[in-house]
């Protein structure tokens, strides 16, 4: 069992929803308790998935061979086909995979805000903890980056939808008035750069005056830093810290393109970074400096993004993603990620965008739990260790998952959804959007040759934000 950050040999009494306390192994035989046999097994807090687009996950093997800004457009044209019943089933088939592979909560930054009802039935079905962060924004990357996209294209077929101020205060009212013991509302700003000034200023009314957390993408992508940096004196970073956005319930996807300062600054502040690799590396975006951010005394979470940028929601896949960044030829092992500062990322600090979170299993608290069979074949012969988690552990090895003292999946099978309805009624949702997004996909596709010479100006000369290094315009990550 993983307690204080270390696996010790014990039994676990649960009472109701709660850890009443640790025994010896084997002490509660032969008293009449239920028990679950763990022999073999490791006991640990869920995985937190810090961020994730729910939405997307019907959009699978659609495209995923562009960068940021030229994907968003076509995540945009695939979504416009979404209905009520298709949100739902996307939803559900997240879900399924997420508890599958052992996750028991994630933030959902939710695009499709106009489905909000029916992504909160879905969540509360799941038995999920649940941080809900629906999308809004007032500017769009093709006017604020100046891209040379035919915008009558892009009116047609990916324009996406911009969020009425008073709208938004509505929403979040009503939000905020609906949050209980597993869903938490989360204000859910796309980016800082997608809103205009006075949306800056009601996001932050609106973090005031209802108590909330926020959840927004940051500096992705190198154009995103290029903008922020003429748009605000010190950055993107400074200017949330100057509206007093950073605080300990503020979660930052991506945060990539930071300098020292910025680092810093989220470090100060109590905010975490959700790290997200496939996906970055997916879009070609760039790589967080993950030992730099972790020095800065930055709380790191992890997250799997889009279905359709990162493959699984997987977080083994993730774990082994974070453990070998950052080990570039020459150098130093000393400063390499260690397993056991995955494993606080995987289990314990993505938690913290809901308020609180199970840091560590410990009588009085809630019973979270996931167990994992280190009889699988990725994990047996192994020790039962972080390392082994780590380098070796994936899906396969997830036997249980409870949340609130819930079972969400035992012995292998998924409890709070029919799986095989979930799969068929996905199928069908997906194929469709697929074919109402073909016309708008091969009207796309030949708008985007000018992209590459705006690409080609826009990193000519790049300036990396971490060493200060000037690199070809054909290497958009920083070396450090």
């Amino acid at each position: 069992m993983w307690i204080d950050g270390a696996f010790r040999p014990a039994d676990i009494l649960i009472d109701d929803s709660s850890i009443s306390a640790f025994i010896a192994p084997g002490e509660a035989k032969d008293s009449g308790l239920v028990t679950i046999d763990a022999t073999g097994c490791a006991i640990l807090p869920p995985f937190f998935n810090g961020h994730v687009h729910s939405s997307s996950t019907l959009l699978r093997g659609t495209e995923n061979s562009y960068p940021l800004e030229l994907w968003s457009l076509w995540a945009v044209c695939y979504g416009r086909g979404s209905t009520a019943a298709s949100i739902r089933a996307s939803l559900r088939l997240t879900a399924i995979e997420m508890i599958r592979a052992g996750i028991g909560g994630y933030v959902d930054h939710f695009p499709a805000a106009s489905f909000i009802d029916d992504a909160l039935e879905v969540h509360r079905q799941s038995g999920m903890r649940i941080g809900f962060a629906p999308f809004f924004a007032d500017l769009r990357d093709e006017d604020t980056l100046d891209m040379p996209l035919d915008r009558a294209v892009l009116e047609q077929y990916a324009r996406m939808q911009m969020t009425d101020h008073e709208t938004l205060r509505l929403r979040t009212e009503r939000l905020a008035a609906m949050r209980d013991g597993r869903i938490t509302p989360l204000l859910g700003p796309n980016a800082p750069q997608r809103c205009s000034p006075p949306l800056l200023d009601l996001w932050t009314e609106m973090a005031a005056r209802h108590d909330l957390g926020s959840h927004t993408h940051l500096l992705e992508t190198y154009p995103q830093y290029r903008l922020a940096q003429s748009r605000w004196p010190g950055g993107a970073v400074a200017e949330l810290d100057r509206l007093g956005l950073l605080n300990c319930r503020t979660s930052l996807a991506h945060a990539i393109w930071l300098d020292e300062a910025a680092r810093d600054t989220l470090g100060r502040r109590g905010a975490t970074a959700i790290h997200n690799p496939v996906s970055n590396q997916m879009l070609g975006s760039g790589n967080m400096p993950v030992r730099k951010m972790l020095d800065a005394g930055v709380r790191l979470g992890l997250g799997t993004d889009c279905s359709n940028t990162s493959g699984r929601h997987d977080m083994f896949e993730t774990m082994r993603q974070t453990l070998v960044s950052g080990r570039d030829p020459g150098s130093s092992h000393k400063a390499w990620i260690r397993s056991d500062e995955v494993i606080a990322a995987a289990t314990q600090d993505g938690w913290a965008a809901l308020g609180e979170g199970p840091a560590s299993l410990r009588p009085g608290t809630r019973a979270d739990l996931l167990i994992l069979d280190f009889r699988s074949v990725t994990l047996a012969a192994s020790a039962i260790s972080s390392a082994s988690i780590v380098s070796h552990g994936d899906p396969r090895a997830v036997r249980d998952l409870m949340v609130d003292g819930q079972w969400l999946m035992r012995d292998r099978i998924v409890r709070v959804f029919d799986e095989a309805a979930v799969i068929a009624e996905a199928e069908h949702h997906a194929a469709n959007l697929r074919a109402l997004a073909e016309p708008g996909r091969v009207a796309l596709d030949k708008t985007f040759d000018a992209y590459d010479e705006w690409t080609e100006r826009t990193f000519d000369g790049l300036a990396c934000p971490h060493c200060g290094g000037r690199h070809s315009r054909m290497m958009n990550t920083p070396n450090e």
